[in-house]
């Protein structure tokens, strides 16, 4: 277990259980996502977006990303992201940190940092008002910060999750782009299991659906190590959307939820578990997991959130084997 740099007291989670948690996952900095504002920005509705590819979101709080697309200091951007956040009681940090919170391992956005504050906030609006207000409540957040230059343990973090001051940090240096979308639901869900005490736990309700054999690595962390064996890219093996899923039980779920809830990672996913039984019944065990976390995540809360059609998801759900209920 060790200690990580910056966040005094913070610990990598690698037993079993922890008192003081945080994870994080890395990154090319920099992404090649664009933010767009003002008249661009605004669709039928009126709302904000970021565009990434060639794909659009739209979710979230209207006014707040309007507000975030025009503002021209970081104290105006704060307060467009608070606007949004109220929603669901949650404190954001842009231009300052709180000092009843341990000293973080990044240091506050600059003048300089506005658009990069601007686009990945309008991203974090996007990807977090897909979750159910009481989602977020029954995990007890209370904040989340946008910093940058977040450097644990020798390398740069996109995320870092500190689970007893009930905060989540995103770093503004990455972009918004599908990776980072991805990170600040990865990140997340790692925070929802340290508060609810699965981090770490052997889970074998989960771990039995793999390939009778198969073996994880030596956890996330190993895997920002040289000349490591850790896995890369997409579905790389039966059973696992991602090579870093297979470093450990945490990152597998992680990654999951990640795929799960952005959109062109979800439909990989709709068309993977077309042929792989392993990764379609994780599908199902994960969908009710997120139900039973939160019940308007049940039902079509994955296809309405990624606007895909629903009779897609259906004829791939369709093949899920479930065993006999006892």
């Amino acid at each position: 277990m060790a200690i990580v740099g910056g966040f005094s007291g913070l610990l990598l989670i690698r037993a079993a259980t922890t008192i003081k948690s945080a994870e994080a996952e890395s990154g090319g900095i920099a992404g090649n996502a664009s933010s767009v504002t003002g008249t661009a920005a605004a669709g039928a509705s009126g709302q904000a977006h970021v565009k990434f590819g060639n794909a659009y979101k739209r979710f979230g709080n209207t006014v707040a990303s309007s507000q975030l697309a025009a503002a021209t200091t970081l104290r105006q951007a704060e307060e467009a992201l608070q606007i949004w956040d109220d929603q669901y009681h949650v404190t954001v940090y842009v231009t300052t940190f709180p000092s009843t919170i341990r000293p973080p391992s990044f240091v506050l956005p600059v003048a300089a940092d506005l658009e990069h504050v601007k686009q990945l906030g309008l991203a974090l609006i996007d990807e977090w008002s897909k979750y159910p207000v009481d989602f977020v409540a029954q995990t007890g957040l209370q904040s989340i910060s946008l910093g940058k230059e977040n450097y644990i343990d020798g390398t740069y973090r996109a995320s870092v999750y500190d689970n007893p001051d009930k905060l989540m940090v995103y770093d503004v240096g990455y972009g918004a782009d599908d990776y980072m979308r991805g990170v600040i639901h990865h990140e997340y869900w790692h925070y929802i299991e340290a508060n609810d005490g699965t981090l770490g736990q052997p889970l074998t309700e989960w771990t039995d659906l793999n390939v009778p054999g198969f073996q994880y690595g030596n956890g996330g962390p190993s895997c920002y190590e040289p000349d490591n064996d850790c896995l890369s890219g997409d579905h790389p093996i039966p059973g696992f959307v991602s090579g870093y899923g297979a470093s450990s039980v945490a990152e597998d779920r992680a990654e999951y939820f990640a795929y799960l809830m952005v959109a062109e990672r979800y439909h990989k996913v709709l068309a993977w578990i077309q042929t792989d039984q392993t990764l379609a019944n994780k599908y199902a065990a994960f969908k009710q997991l997120m139900s039973d976390h939160s019940a308007q995540m049940g039902g079509s809360y994955l296809d309405d959130i990624n606007g895909h059609v629903v009779a897609v998801a259906q004829a791939a759900e369709a093949r899920v084997v479930r065993q006999p209920v006892d």
